[in-house]
């Protein structure tokens, strides 16, 4: 981090972004909100493409191979996959815990009408 700069990657432009796009090439995905204010215009995104090319010409050298970034949120996708279904097990087991006790409270309540009507018999 440069300074009090705070780079974060986006998916997609953001409203705010200067021309809503790269400032460089006007890319509209995968870009990185610099949180650097253009006065009259926004913020400066630039696409991570116009990066990796910055990089080059100034004679860096660019590794694209993300096969480590794809097994780090393939690992995320399991984990929440996993979550899900232990989620679904658990709201699952509510509804029939809700099931058996709405009718137990059914069953009492016709126990109850039954004694009143039994009691209401003998009472005549």
């Amino acid at each position: 981090m440069i300074g009090e700069l705070l780079f974060r990657r986006v998916l997609h432009a953001e409203d705010h972004f200067a021309g809503q796009s790269c400032y460089l090439t006007g890319a509209v995905d995968d870009l990185v909100d610099t949180s650097v204010f253009i006065e009259g215009e926004g913020v400066l995104a630039l696409s991570v493409q116009a990066i990796k090319e910055l990089a080059i010409a100034a004679g860096f050298s660019v590794n694209d191979d993300r096969s480590h970034e794809i097994n780090v949120l393939r690992a995320r996708v399991q984990l929440l996959e996993d979550q899900l279904r232990e989620e679904r097990v658990v709201i699952r087991e509510m509804v029939e815990t809700a099931k058996r006790v709405r009718a137990d409270q059914r069953a009492d309540a016709a126990a109850r009408r039954g004694a009143r009507e039994a009691a209401a018999e003998s009472a005549e």
